[in-house]
């Protein structure tokens, strides 16, 4: 068995982020409002000192107060109508590649589980590893994340998962397009950089990997 694992925002995803388009649909349907804005802005200011540079990726505190049930349906019909229109053709084409092949596919992303998953379904992918974050008697807490795939943390989850399923990440493909995801793509078997930003493409340039504009 061979993994063939994607990220989602800058790979999947093409020039915006899932949780951006999110963002936008919750605001323009009037589900967050002024109490989750000055939530996210207090976790920026409360948070910044202990995690640094990270602070921004973990902040779903936009999410603080708000029933975890009408943010899934809400990232359930984005992912039905209006993501796919965002998809990058060219990393479709490799999942059903690897697909045809019998590999088998995962996602492992910072975007929160609810909604990785719909993403995963969609394409038929079998494991979408993502963000967990915290609830409480079914609403979001707005506190950092549970699990927060991130950096070496990718590497700690693909590990686990292969671990699980009896295989070798060193055997595993990776795609991605940030240079903190180095830590994954270097102890992938085969990496590839999509539409990678300057880190990585001079990265991937130096190792000789794949590169998919």
């Amino acid at each position: 068995m061979r993994l063939a694992i994607f990220d989602i925002d800058g790979t999947i995803v093409r020039g915006i982020s899932c949780e951006q388009l999110l963002f936008q649909k919750l605001y323009k349907d009037r589900i967050i409002g002024k109490a989750q804005l000055w939530a996210y802005a207090g976790f920026l200011a409360h948070w910044w000192t202990k995690l640094g540079p990270t602070v921004i990726k973990r902040n779903k505190s936009y999410l603080c107060d708000l029933p975890v049930e009408q943010v899934e349906n809400a990232a359930r019909e984005l992912v039905a109508k209006e993501l796919p229109g965002h998809f990058n053709q060219k990393v479709l084409d490799r999942i059903r590649e690897h697909a045809g092949k019998g590999d088998t596919l995962v996602l492992l992303t910072g975007t929160p589980q609810f909604l990785a998953e719909p993403i995963g379904r969609k394409l038929v992918i079998q494991h979408v590893i993502g963000s967990q974050l915290r609830s409480v008697d079914g609403v979001f807490t707005g506190d950092p994340p549970l699990v927060h795939p991130f950096g070496k943390d990718k590497v700690r989850l693909a590990e686990e998962l292969c671990l699980n399923l009896g295989c070798r990440l060193s055997e595993a493909s990776a795609y991605a397009d940030s240079g903190d995801d180095l830590p994954l793509l270097e102890a992938a078997g085969t990496p590839v950089a999509v539409a990678p930003g300057r880190r990585l493409r001079e990265s991937a340039k130096q190792r000789g990997w794949e590169i998919i504009e």
